[in-house]
């Protein structure tokens, strides 16, 4: 008797995101935006601070569809990407087990990918005039080939703090 060989299941590629046009009226897209506050520890995100929304749909009429959302929300200066899955667990903080996660792409390429290359501009001491911007970069989008051990500012800020010394 010959041996049955499983069918090999073709994995497909995720669908495209579509973006929400007037996502801080979009009342899907401000539900997803009440699920993020949970873990949000930057205060209540007003219809303003939205910057853009996208939404896809993954799954089939046979399976469960699920509907994701990517949603970017400007701190200042920052812009955070959250997302939202259609499954996941509500309580854990990570892409792969969770459903909601926080980010905060390079400003240089857009992507959150990476993040071991990814450099926060700025310092945590107090006393230092010039913070820094907060924003992220990665090491290779600003010329650098690892993340430095010390303090890291961006062009920007490193100019400001250039001002700052001079005067």
């Amino acid at each position: 008797m010959p041996k049955r060989t499983a069918k090999k299941v073709e994995e497909r590629p995720p669908p495209p995101w579509n973006v929400v046009e007037n996502p801080s009226d979009d009342t899907s897209v401000l539900a997803a935006v009440k699920e993020i506050e949970k873990f949000w520890t930057h205060g209540d995100i007003t219809p303003t601070q939205i910057e853009g929304a996208r939404v896809r749909t993954r799954g089939t009429r046979k399976t469960k569809t699920n509907t994701d959302y990517q949603i970017d929300v400007r701190v200042e200066e920052v812009i955070y990407r959250a997302a939202v899955k259609g499954e996941g667990n509500p309580k854990i903080r990570c892409p792969e087990k969770g459903r909601i996660w926080v980010t905060q792409p390079c400003v240089v390429c857009q992507k959150d990918e990476d993040e071991d290359n990814l450099l926060l501009c700025g310092t945590d001491d107090a006393d230092v005039e010039v913070q820094g911007c907060n924003r992220s970069h990665h090491t290779y989008c600003v010329g650098l080939k690892e993340v430095p051990e010390d303090d890291w500012f961006c062009t920007s800020c490193e100019a400001k703090r250039s001002t700052k010394a001079k005067q």
